[in-house]
C-alpha cells in the first residue's frame, strides 16, 4: 500500500463515500425551501465570498426571489439585518437536527 492510500477495509471505505459526497456540489432543496438554500449559499465559507456584501446585492437578490419590488433602494442597515438573518441561519442549518439554544436564540433576535 503507497503512503496517503486507504486500505480495503469497510471504515475506509466509509472514509471514501463521505469524502465524494462531500466534494460533490449540494442536492437543490425541494420546493420554497430551495429559496433558503440559495440563501444560505450566498456566503461561500466562514471567511469567504459574500454575494451580499453590498445593500445593492441584496436588493437584487431580494427582487430576484420576488420578496420586494425591483425597484426599492436598500440601507447598509438593511443589508447588515438581511447578512445577520442570512448568517444565522447559516448556523442552524450546519448545527442539524438538534441546535443549542444559543443559535435557536440567535436566529430568533435576526
Amino acid at each position: 500500500m503507497g503512503a496517503g492510500r486507504l486500505a480495503a477495509s469497510p471504515a475506509a471505505d466509509t472514509v471514501r463515500r463521505m469524502a465524494k459526497r462531500r466534494a460533490s456540489p449540494p442536492r437543490p432543496a425541494p420546493g420554497e425551501l430551495r429559496m433558503l438554500q440559495d440563501l444560505v449559499e450566498t456566503r461561500v465559507g466562514a471567511t469567504g465570498t459574500d454575494q451580499l456584501a453590498t445593500p445593492t446585492q441584496v436588493a437584487a437578490w431580494l427582487a430576484g426571489h420576488a420578496l420586494i419590488p425591483t425597484d426599492l433602494e436598500l440601507t447598509a442597515e438593511d443589508r447588515a439585518r438581511f447578512a445577520a438573518f442570512r448568517d444565522a441561519l447559516r448556523a442552524l442549518v450546519a448545527a442539524g437536527r438538534r441546535p443549542d439554544a444559543k443559535l435557536v436564540e440567535r436566529f430568533n433576535r435576526a
